[in-house]
């Protein structure tokens, strides 16, 4: 029976895997984790640029809203300056139409003295 062993086991040795070495069990998990953390690195980061483009005009428009109640008050103040100075400039009309009346009125009376003074010359 002996004899019918040997042959089969040349195939048999060629069938078997050799093992050199079993760093590459170890090495591997090492690279997969560097690896995975990595991509979550690079995930964080790219996102973070994401949110940053994003949070711009946000930031600027709170930002202003912050500057809003300043802004609120000055326009109010322009408002209240704007109906002072319509009213200064009607009260100003008003005065000029009141020294236009006197100033006809002054001329008639200049006329009336030149035609009354120019008569009994």
């Amino acid at each position: 029976m002996a004899i019918r062993l040997w042959p089969a086991a040349p195939a048999d040795l060629a069938r078997i895997k050799l093992v050199l070495s079993q760093g590459r069990g170890r090495g591997g998990w090492i690279v997969w984790c560097t690896l995975v953390v990595a991509a979550l690195l690079a995930g964080a980061g790219a996102s973070e640029l994401v949110w940053r483009e994003r949070l711009g005009p946000l930031q600027q428009q709170v930002a202003a809203m912050k500057d809003q109640p300043q802004l609120l008050h000055e326009l109010e103040q322009s408002r209240l300056q704007m109906r002072v100075s319509e009213a200064r400039s009607e009260e100003l009309e008003r005065q000029i139409g009141t020294l236009n009346r006197q100033l006809r009125e002054c001329q008639e009376e200049v006329t009336f003295f030149r035609k009354a003074g120019g008569g009994k010359h």
